[in-house]
């Protein structure tokens, strides 16, 4: 029993040290629209009117694939805005994608699965998150960065975008006719002071309280 507690309670610890998070307050302003569809009110038309938007971006360092040295393939990010339901978005981030030295440029950017089979005619409303430098000196490697520092990164590279668009024939990804696209550039990105205990010391307390009762129990 007492080797039981033991090893249940440092695997757990084990496990939640193998991935950790980093969490950022940012504010970002619109700076520029690619595209418009008038003739309809879109997700994207709202957060533009909001001028200056502020949330959260949550980042995972759990590596979901490695396709080489410099290109590295993550969990994704979680990311909010502050008065702006998320699940209206149709595509949030599915992965982040760091890439070292790549293209002329350091890139941290957000990536999304494929839309699949959908009603045609349907709209989807999609967020991203870029960072760019193209003096390639942010990023050693693709290991992703445990801090960000908005100077580090060419600031007009550094947005959060939004798409809002709709299908007209065939298959969703095939055409559009009516379209947003907003970006908001980044004003300030800053790190979360983190917990001082991670979530797995409280595992590790209960395993070493059960300890505890064991020992009692024997001794009684």
């Amino acid at each position: 029993m007492k080797t039981l507690l033991l090893a249940a309670a440092f695997g757990m610890v084990s496990t939640a040290a193998l991935a950790a998070t980093y969490t950022y307050d940012y504010s970002a302003s619109f700076t520029s629209k690619l595209y418009d569809a008038p003739d309809r009110d879109s997700l994207t038309d709202t957060i533009q009117a909001m001028g200056t938007i502020t949330g959260q971006i949550i980042f995972d360092d759990t590596v979901l694939r490695v396709d080489s040295p410099r290109i590295i393939r993550y969990a994704a990010p979680i990311v909010t805005i502050d008065g702006i339901d998320m699940s209206l978005f149709e595509r949030l981030p599915s992965s982040l994608l760091v890439r070292n030295n790549t293209g002329n440029a350091d890139t941290v950017t957000t990536s999304h699965l494929g839309y699949g089979s959908g009603t045609v005619n349907g709209g989807k409303d999609t967020l991203n998150i870029t960072f760019s430098d193209f003096t390639q000196t942010v990023l050693s490697d693709a290991s992703l960065p445990t801090r960000f520092n908005l100077g580090d990164w060419n600031s007009s590279y550094s947005y959060l975008s939004l798409n809002s668009f709709v299908y007209t024939y065939g298959a969703p990804g095939s055409s559009f006719s009516e379209r947003d696209r907003v970006t908001f550039q980044f004003d300030s990105l800053t790190p979360v002071t983190p917990v001082p205990l991670p979530a797995g010391i409280w595992l590790l307390s209960a395993g070493l309280a059960g300890l505890g009762m064991v020992r009692r129990r024997k001794r009684g």
